[in-house]
């Protein structure tokens, strides 16, 4: 796997508990292992933060961004700016992709 580049792939989030955990699963089952996925919440009001929060907690390739509201343009800005990898791939928080997707 090391010959295979890395792929960060950032997830805004604003208030989107009931969907978020569905497309960061839908992410970890890719088939392409070599990825880091990095969640932005965008100041959500619900539940997301724990959902968020459980969810880095159980995956070492997860990581988060808590940041005051700000927009999706401005927590993609900021999940580019934390990212790793060699590729950048942008996923909405309800989505879900196929897992040949990345």
């Amino acid at each position: 796997m090391t010959n295979k580049k890395l792929v960060s792939i950032i997830v805004p989030c604003y208030n989107n508990e009931s969907t978020i955990k569905e497309t960061i699963y839908s992410i970890l089952e890719q088939t392409y292992e070599n990825i880091e996925v990095i969640i932005v919440n965008d100041g959500s009001k619900d539940n997301s933060e724990s959902i968020i929060n459980k969810i880095t907690s159980e995956n070492k390739s997860v990581s988060s961004i808590l940041q005051e509201n700000s927009g999706p343009s401005y927590s993609r800005n900021q999940g580019a700016l934390a990212a790793n990898g060699f590729y950048l791939v942008f996923i909405d928080a309800d989505d879900v992709i196929y897992k040949n997707f990345i």
